[in-house]
């Protein structure tokens, strides 16, 4: 719950769930509290969203090989609460990235400065690791692929509509 007395930041952000090439996932651990989460951070106003996924990918995990596969469909989101590792209310909407390590290309980064720990996880490992409501949510719709349809088609049992192109 937020807290009252304590600044509230208001931001837009992308979070990015980045897989290498053993099908591990990335994943960051705060101490205080204990929190797991995947990569994110607000949007500066004179950056894009990838522009964001590509400098945070790099800063949060030190990282600058990527590619970005897709936004992940019905992942926009929005949350509030306090943050402890800030001490700051937070309030964020935004959504999230798929991206794969394309090599193990690094830079200088937060890690070097023991910012956080992270891990490389196995995918059946994740849901059962990651704490934050809207990751874990935004995990489940990407590791069960629900991604909405839309490739060229025709219909079928759809009443009036049997036999139209999709």
């Amino acid at each position: 719950a937020e807290r009252k007395w304590v600044e509230t930041l208001n931001r837009k952000v992308v979070d990015v769930i980045l897989e290498n090439k053993k099908w591990e996932f990335f994943v960051i651990e705060e101490n205080d509290p204990l929190d797991f989460h995947f990569i994110g951070w607000w949007i500066e106003e004179w950056d894009t969203e990838l522009e964001t996924v590509f400098k945070e990918v790099a800063e949060e995990s030190w990282y600058n090989d990527i590619e970005v596969i897709w936004a992940i469909e019905r992942t926009y989101f929005y949350s509030q609460g306090f943050r402890h590792t800030k001490q700051k209310n937070q309030r964020t909407w935004g959504k999230f990235f798929y991206a794969k390590l394309l090599s193990e290309s690094k830079i200088s980064s937060e890690i070097d400065d023991w910012h956080h720990k992270w891990r490389w996880v196995k995918k059946e490992d994740v849901s059962d690791l990651i704490t934050w409501e809207a990751h874990l949510s935004a995990w489940n719709i990407f590791s069960q692929w629900l991604k909405a349809f839309t490739e060229y088609w025709k219909l079928i049992n759809s009443w009036d509509f049997d036999g139209l192109a999709s």
